[in-house]
């Protein structure tokens, strides 16, 4: 029994110190969403591998938290869909009206 609990202690150990791993790649992303003319867009969705959703604010802007080697994708009505390896910390995003 005591052998038990001793095992189930350390999994539970290592289970902690991955995630905290995991977290660790987790990176901040910063940028700006204009259209093709340079206006900043607000209201343009910016999701995090399909599970955090953030929205730019009136100047375009916004601030994700994401993992390093994940993916941005920006979407508003009226424009196309457009994604972005998270591996850069600032950017400028261009989305196009859909024709």
């Amino acid at each position: 029994m005591m052998n038990k609990n001793i095992f189930a202690a350390a999994a539970l150990l290592l289970l902690g110190a991955s995630i905290q791993q995991v977290k660790a790649q987790d990176i901040s992303v910063a940028g700006t969403v204009r259209d093709i003319y340079g206006n900043p867009l607000p209201g343009v969705i910016v999701s995090s591998n399909h599970k955090d959703l953030y929205i730019t604010d009136k100047n375009g802007q916004y601030t994700a938290k994401v993992n390093k080697s994940g993916e941005l994708e920006f979407s508003l009505l009226g424009f196309s869909c457009l994604g972005h390896p998270s591996s850069r910390s600032r950017r400028r995003i261009s989305l196009s009206p859909v024709p």
